[in-house]
Formats: structure tokens, sequence, C-alpha cells
């Protein structure tokens, strides 16, 4: 009697996900040699010699291998092993920049997927996020530098795909300076933003002052206005670098005229 196990110990006619080990045992009493071929047709040349044989798991499809064990007397017996080779989700994610960062899982075909959402540690260590499992995600960003964010996605036949994705930060610094006559404006806006989102800064009017923008790094594109309350208001996407603005006021000198 010949049998076959495999190292994950499925029975034939089993499925596997892509780029699964798998290792083929072939085990007879007082048999000596082993041929493997590839399907059931075992008239052809074999493609391995040795109790042992490992396919490749790297395609999807269904495969077959034939074993044939042989005894120093030349006789011969056979058995083949069919599994299954599920093809892998392919999984990209999209970085959506508006006011804020949106992640957003693209999955290259339909179907029924699970999500889980992770901090990328290292090559190999993932951190899984709490109750961020739906097929967008939406970091916190509060840090400057790069976090690497990861999704795992598995499909319904339980095979993982995972993509990763980097988000680079920078600081925003708001100031105030110039002939301020001891008045206080206010500022708001100011802090940590993600590469290419949109920032808006704010600077209250002060009364009797004329008021510019000083901007650093000198080269950023820029748009200034008045909002609705009255406010100065300067707009622009984060570059990759740290960004300085300064509010500066001057106050308005009038000259008295006295006539007789």
């Amino acid at each position: 009697v010949i049998t076959i196990a495999e190292a994950s110990q499925l029975a034939s006619g089993s499925s596997l996900c892509m780029n699964t080990a798998l290792s083929l045992t072939a085990s007879a009493n007082e048999y000596v040699t082993y041929a493997w071929y590839e399907g059931t047709d075992i008239s052809g040349t074999s493609i391995h010699e040795g109790a042992t044989y490992v396919p490749s798991t790297a395609f999807a499809g269904t495969y077959t291998y034939t074993v044939q064990a042989t005894d120093s007397c030349g006789n011969t017996s056979t058995v083949s092993y069919t599994y299954t080779v599920y093809s892998l989700p392919e999984v990209t994610i999209t970085i959506q920049t508006t006011d804020i960062v949106t992640l957003i899982v693209n999955v290259a075909t339909t179907g029924n997927y699970q999500y889980q959402w992770c901090e990328k540690e290292s090559e190999t260590s993932y951190s899984p996020i709490t109750n961020a499992t739906s097929n967008t995600y939406t970091p916190d960003i509060t840090t400057v530098g790069t976090s690497t964010y990861a999704v795992i996605v598995t499909d319904e036949n339980g095979c993982k795909d995972t993509a990763d994705v980097s988000v680079n930060s920078y600081n925003v610094t708001l100031t105030s300076a110039g002939n301020l006559d001891g008045m206080n404006p206010i500022l708001s806006g100011a802090g940590v933003y993600a590469q290419n989102t949109s920032v808006t800064l704010i600077a209250s009017i002060l009364e009797g002052h004329s008021f510019t923008w000083n901007v650093t790094p000198s080269i950023l594109s820029y748009t200034s206005g008045v909002n609705a309350a009255g406010d100065q208001t300067i707009t622009f996407v984060m570059p990759a670098s740290d960004v300085t603005i300064q509010a500066n006021y001057d106050a308005t000198e009038y000259t008295l005229e006295i006539s007789h």
C-alpha cells in the first residue's frame, strides 16, 4: 500500500491559497524508489525522483500529481493527489487627500472581503488598529514624520493579501508680529498636517492695523482672502516640508491737519 502525506495534512481534493508551502511525501512498505508525474499519466518521463516532492503553488488552478513506487523486484504501485490553488486578492491602496487623508482599498476583482487596517511596524510586524475593518481608513495625523499603514484583505476562501502605504506629515507654525500696540490677535489652524492636504489658517483683524502674510518657504503657492467673519485667511496645499506663517500687523498712522 502506498500513501501520500502533505505538510498541511489536507486530504486529496482539498484546497489552499497561492504561495502556501506544500510538500508531498510518499510512503510505501518495502518500496525503494519513487517517481513523480504531473497528472495521472505515468507513461512519460517523471518530473521528480525521490519520496518527497515540493510542487509550486504560485499559480491558481487544480493540480494532480501521481507517484509510482517500485520495489527491489520491479513491482510497482501508484497513487494520485489532487488539490486546488486559490488566487489571492490583488490589493492596492489609494491615498485621497482633501482636508484630511483617507486611505481607500482597491481589490482587483469583486467579492466578499474582510478588511483589517494595521500600523506597519516592520517588514513582518503589523499592529491591528481597533475598529478599523472597513474598506477605508482615516488615520489620525498628530505626529510629524512618516507613518506606514497596511491593510490585510481576506476573501471568502480565506486567502489573504496585504498592501501598505506611507503618509508623510509636517508641522505648520503660525505666529504674529509687527506693531501690535499691545493687542493680541487670535490665530488658528496651526498644527500637524499630512502632505498634499489642504490647510487654512486664520488671523483676526486688528482695528487700525494693516495686514500682510509672511510665508516660509517663500516658494509656497497660496491664496489669501477674508472670510465671512472678516478675518484674514490663507490657504495652501501642504508641501513636503514644515511651513512657517507669520501674520504681520502694522498700526496705521494718521496725520492730523489743523486749519485756521
